[in-house]
């Protein structure tokens, strides 16, 4: 989105900023102000484009690329480039902007950058670290645009994360396990709930005193949450209310194979 950028002059007295070395504040600065650039914040930016525009060696730019990814500053992967604060500095924008600013996020294909900085934007929460990337690999998937490798020859990514293994993955901390924690997120999706449904689902069983360690045991309780917020409980009491929820907890241990099966 090529035009008028807000830089604030605050930039260069931020604590982490001033802790860079110069030649990494010249990249992170040029990260906000260089032509391809979007307010949104999220836009396309080839590894070839940043090498030629900076003069930067390829070794550093991905070493400074890997510690400002650390650091929660930016996202980058396959070409697309999030600079997590930028749309802050833009807050004040016209209708007409925002328009045009939209339109630069609809371009941008579905992939790990999109979903992170649509969740981002919805939740206020920063989820790189669970987007397939764990101790900050993910650089590992800039690639030297100076090899000659084909597509077809390109090592093979971690699919793109779906939005119901954010929200689970920011409330556990963990990620999906095997075949059967993918088809508790299958139901669970298919159930439309919101982070604040699996939120509740997980404090009820830690409630209980219980380890979650598996997506299948929020499932019932995910589907109780729900039905709690879109269709009221007729059984108004608490007891009843208790008892509805322990119904809940039971269906959860069964799947996991953890009730006994002699409970009356």
């Amino acid at each position: 989105m090529a035009g008028y950028r807000q830089f604030h002059t605050k930039f260069w007295k931020d604590s982490w900023v001033i802790e860079l070395d110069p030649l990494e504040r010249y990249l992170f600065s040029y990260l906000f102000t260089n032509e391809q650039s979007s307010i949104s914040g999220i836009y396309e930016l080839p590894l070839k484009i940043i090498r030629n525009e900076t003069g930067l060696e390829l070794e550093f730019l991905k070493q400074s690329l890997e510690k400002f990814q650390c650091a929660k500053k930016i996202f980058y992967r396959d070409n697309i480039m999030w600079v997590v604060k930028m749309q802050q500095h833009h807050k004040n924008a016209s209708p007409k902007t925002m328009t045009k600013v939209n339109n630069d996020i609809s371009w941008i294909p579905d992939c790990d950058v999109k979903t992170a900085y649509l969740y981002y934007q919805k939740t206020g929460i920063y989820c790189i670290d669970m987007v397939s990337i764990r101790g900050c690999e993910s650089v590992s998937v800039i690639k030297s645009e100076s090899s000659n490798e084909s597509e077809s020859t390109k090592e093979d990514h971690a699919p793109s994360i779906r939005p119901i293994q954010l929200m689970i993955e920011h409330e556990i901390g963990l990620p999906p396990s095997g075949y059967n924690d993918i088809k508790a997120m299958d139901e669970m999706e298919a159930m439309n709930p919101t982070p604040e449904d699996i939120h509740e689902a997980a404090e009820w069983l830690r409630g209980q005193g219980k380890t979650i360690r598996y997506y299948s045991s929020l499932t019932a309780c995910v589907r109780t949450a729900i039905a709690k917020r879109t269709q009221p409980l007729k059984q108004t009491t608490a007891s009843k209310n208790d008892e509805y929820l322990k119904s809940a907890m039971e269906e959860a241990l069964r799947e996991e194979g953890k009730w006994p099966t002699d409970q009356p």
